[in-house]
């Protein structure tokens, strides 16, 4: 949303990196991206290369991730084996858990912010909404987001802190399950008064996945954000035992990579 992302080739190493350029104009409101993707040094985050500045445009220097997104992965016809679910959320509740761990908000995990490769790596990217929390400031209240995918009492405008990416990673483990985030029919402003007012959101077809993942949804879901699990306490959550093997994962994006090659 807030630049343009290109794949580069570096002239001397010869290596590839993903280059995010965006019009000078941006730079103050890119700062505090820039610094916190630099800062967020992780192995299931992207990584930072460098920033540089023209006279026209800010480049962002990145790591490329040439499987491309989750959401390139999913589909309401495709079928995702519960183990892959549970190894997706795995990788991104590690990326989680350190930023929270160090007082940081993503605020806006979903399928599009995950970036897989075909030797089954799993990464979250952008940094546009991610914020940086003092120990004695540890809650926000301003509304930032993409509409499906967040939180309750982030809508409401309550404060709120690291649980409101646990709640958009549940409703990214649905997107995995079911093709679509629940609401994804209605329009984003509906949607956003669905999630305040209806019951939680839970696997359409129950019997059709184990108890172990229906409770991790309910954990990840909970209405009440001081009931809701945090990202370290789902880490040990039964269903995460369950995960399939990198290498698994990998021959599952490579199909899916195949396949969008067809279409």
């Amino acid at each position: 949303a807030s630049g343009t992302v290109y794949e580069a080739v570096h002239r001397e190493s010869g290596d590839r990196f993903a280059l995010k350029m965006a019009p000078i104009e941006d730079l103050a409101e890119l700062t505090n991206e820039i610094g916190l993707q630099q800062l967020t040094n992780h192995p299931n985050v992207v990584h930072f290369k460098e920033a540089f500045a023209t006279k026209r445009e800010v480049c962002i220097v990145l790591e490329l991730m040439s499987g491309g997104s989750l959401t390139d992965c999913l589909g309401v016809r495709v079928e995702w084996p519960e183990p892959l679910i549970a190894y997706v959320c795995r990788e991104t509740l590690s990326a989680l858990a350190f930023m929270h761990t160090n007082h940081r908000l993503h605020r806006d995990i979903k399928s599009d912010n995950i970036l897989v490769e075909p030797d089954g790596r799993v990464k979250v990217t952008d940094f546009g909404f991610a914020i940086n929390l003092t120990k004695e400031q540890d809650k926000r209240t301003s509304v930032v987001g993409t509409p499906y995918w967040m939180a309750p009492e982030l809508i409401r405008g309550l404060e709120y802190d690291g649980k409101v990416d646990v709640w958009s990673l549940g409703i990214t483990a649905l997107e995995m399950a079911e093709g679509e985030p629940p609401h994804m029919s209605e329009p984003p402003l509906r949607a956003l008064l669905l999630i305040t007012i209806s019951a939680p959101p839970e696997l359409r077809q129950p019997r059709k996945w184990s108890r172990a993942f229906g409770d991790f949804v309910r954990a990840c879901c909970d209405p009440d954000a001081d009931r809701r699990a945090s990202a370290v306490e789902l880490l040990e959550h039964p269903f995460l035992s369950t995960a399939g093997t990198k290498e698994d994962f990998g021959k599952f994006v490579e199909k899916r990579m195949a396949a969008k090659r067809r279409r």
